[in-house]
């Protein structure tokens, strides 16, 4: 099989290392920026030394501040962002927090410039892609949602249901991975969030858009991720900047591999389910994660034993079901809270779903049904 490596939608430049965020004023001068219109946490908001090294290093340049609100990366959330970006004439975004922050300057960064709505670049559209040169985004993330290192988003629709968007040039230009920024999340979120990219890395290594540079990526991320995350386990003890900078270097690296790759049918679901049912999107692939693995096996021995050997495991879905439970991580859709009455509107809602398309198993409603049972 041939395959082309396309790395025209990389970031252009990575900085990694607790602290690195000083390195934000740099990042500016290169891009020759001089407002930029920050998109983060509300929570991050409040961290005030988090804030003040932020406004140090851009040196003054932060023309608005924006809290991505309890809701996450709504269309409404973006369109109120994207007026305060056009109101305060940013040259430039600059997303601190986790997916949904960086999702919501994404959006941010293609609506400013081409004054429409999200709509034409959603994937999937009918509608011409507008030809547009997006906002710069730079981005820190919070969590491990890898949502920093990829030309896409997802978007909560007012509708109803989550979907993706994508533009070529959307992904972050620079990113930072700070271990002290991570640090200021709780371990809970991180946790969930930490198997969110372990499913990128599994669906990115059987997935049949995958490639030998994804393999690559996802691999190392993988064995890293499963090496460091029981640190995040209840009563596990104080984790170190060390833990956090490694653990964010390792997502944003499944999200690389992702990038490239596509994902499948496990996301697809997590999708639905954080968009239509409110679930968070690391609760909903902590669930998800085994049973979307165990869907394809059949149809991916080859990567799953390659997996399984990396990691110097025998049964490589037991031992991502043993690290859920010690995680302490969300184990059924019934915990959740979810109704089996929901599973015709989720299965609506995968197969619609573009990241659908790159799974190796085939999907129909069927099969939906039965990894929502096995999970629920």
């Amino acid at each position: 099989m041939i395959a082309l490596f396309d790395g025209t939608h990389l970031p252009k430049g990575i900085w990694t290392g607790t602290g690195c965020r000083a390195r934000a004023g740099e990042a500016l001068d290169r891009l020759a920026v001089d407002r930029v219109l920050v998109v983060a946490n509300g929570s991050l908001l409040r961290e005030t030394r988090l804030l003040d090294d932020v406004h140090s290093a851009t040196g003054g340049r932060i023309v608005g501040l924006v809290s991505t609100g309890a809701h996450g990366a709504t269309e409404a959330a973006m369109q109120y962002a994207t007026h305060q970006a056009v109101a305060a004439d940013a040259q430039a975004v600059l997303s601190i927090g986790g997916g949904a922050a960086h999702d919501i300057a994404k959006a941010v960064g293609l609506m400013a410039r081409s004054g429409t709505d999200i709509t034409p670049f959603i994937a999937g559209s009918t509608a011409t892609l507008p030809p547009v040169s997006p906002l710069p985004l730079l981005a820190m993330p919070s969590t491990f949602s890898a949502a920093e290192t990829v030309p896409g988003g997802a978007v909560i629709l007012a509708s109803g249901g989550k979907t993706i968007f994508g533009h070529p040039a959307i992904a972050p230009q620079y990113v930072f991975l700070d271990g002290e920024i991570v640090a200021t999340t709780p371990r809970a979120t991180l946790a969930a969030s930490g198997l969110n990219a372990v499913h990128h890395c599994t669906e990115a290594l059987y997935s049949i858009g995958r490639h030998p540079m994804s393999d690559a990526w996802a691999t190392f991320a993988l064995a890293r991720l499963m090496t460091l995350l029981p640190r995040l386990a209840p009563g596990a003890g104080l984790l170190s900047a060390e833990d956090c900078q490694h653990l964010v270097e390792a997502s944003a690296i499944s999200g690389l591999a992702y990038g490239v790759s596509g994902l499948g049918v496990g996301h697809a679901i997590c999708h639905s389910l954080a968009g239509r049912f409110a679930l968070s999107h690391g609760a909903a692939n902590a669930i998800i994660l085994p049973h979307s693995a165990a869907f394809n096996l059949t149809h991916a021995a080859e990567p799953f034993v390659r997996m399984a050997q990396a990691l110097n495991i025998g049964d490589l879905i037991a031992a991502i079901a043993g690290l859920s439970e010690a995680l302490g991580t969300p184990r059924t859709l019934r915990e959740a809270g979810l109704s089996a009455d929901s599973f015709d509107q989720i299965a609506a809602d995968v197969l619609a779903d573009p990241v659908t398309a790159t799974n190796p198993r085939p999907v129909d409603q069927a099969a939906v049904h039965a990894i929502l049972t096995a999970a629920w």
